[in-house]
């Protein structure tokens, strides 16, 4: 569990501003995503980035419960099948996410990396 908790003391502030950026910033990250889809050694870069920091979480805690800390260990299985998917299905991967950056789901993904990251807290800081 201590494992858990420091991941999560990690991740959860990461989390929370990522959302806010998301949230005050949407033109920045629609910039940043329409350059990165064309960009091939870019997606090449954040796929392998994904999958390694997908696997040292895994490698680090990799536990199911019925706690809050499994949201690391799922943190963990999202980034492995992201960056398999950006190194595997690159295209598909990029049309998704930028249907999904173009349209009124932006403004869902901010809500969910921030209350993450306020689980994330608690088990860090309340629980831990």
């Amino acid at each position: 569990m201590q494992d858990a908790v420091w991941l999560a003391s990690i991740f959860g502030p990461v989390m929370i501003i990522l959302a806010a950026w998301l949230f005050f910033k949407p033109k920045e990250a629609e910039k940043i995503m329409t350059a990165v889809k064309g960009n091939a050694a870019a997606l090449y870069f954040i796929g392998v980035f994904r999958l390694l920091l997908g696997f040292t979480i895994l490698s680090i805690y990799c536990f199911w419960s019925l706690h809050l800390a499994v949201l690391v260990t799922i943190l963990g299985w999202v980034l492995v099948a992201r960056g398999l998917g950006l190194l595997f299905w690159p295209e598909w991967c990029v049309k998704h996410s930028a249907r999904f950056m173009k349209t009124r789901h932006k403004r869902f993904l901010a809500p969910v990396l921030f209350v993450w990251g306020v689980c994330f807290l608690i088990v860090a800081y309340v629980i831990g």
